[in-house]
């Protein structure tokens, strides 16, 4: 399920059905500060809910490059690891090379 980041409701009842919950960033600066703020309300909520989605969360870095990418503070959270960016590829191309990853068998 592939869907945008939100607190509300509707957002939790489906986390609360997923068997995993992968958070994606880019690893730059702005987007580490998006997702560590994110991952605080994620923790506020599941203690006042009584939900457990943070045992079933984890964070995959997308885009990642060695000019303007860091690795965020995401406490307990597993981090997958992180997925260089890659330019100038055609869809096919870059399939291929996206499904030659070992980065995703860790997730399956």
């Amino acid at each position: 399920l592939d869907m945008d980041f939100g607190v509300d409701t509707g957002t939790l009842e489906i986390m609360k059905e997923c068997s995993s919950i992968i958070l994606v960033s880019d690893a730059a600066e702005l987007s580490n500060n998006k997702l560590e703020r994110a991952i605080e309300a994620l923790d506020i909520l599941e203690q006042q809910s009584n939900m457990k989605i943070m045992l079933r969360m984890g964070v995959l870095l997308n885009r990642v490059s060695s000019h303007n990418s860091c690795v965020p503070d995401i406490g307990d959270l597993k981090l997958y690891g992180g997925i260089k960016r890659y330019e100038g590829y055609t869809i096919e191309k870059l399939i291929k090379e996206l499904s030659n990853l070992s980065i995703f068998e860790s997730i399956v």
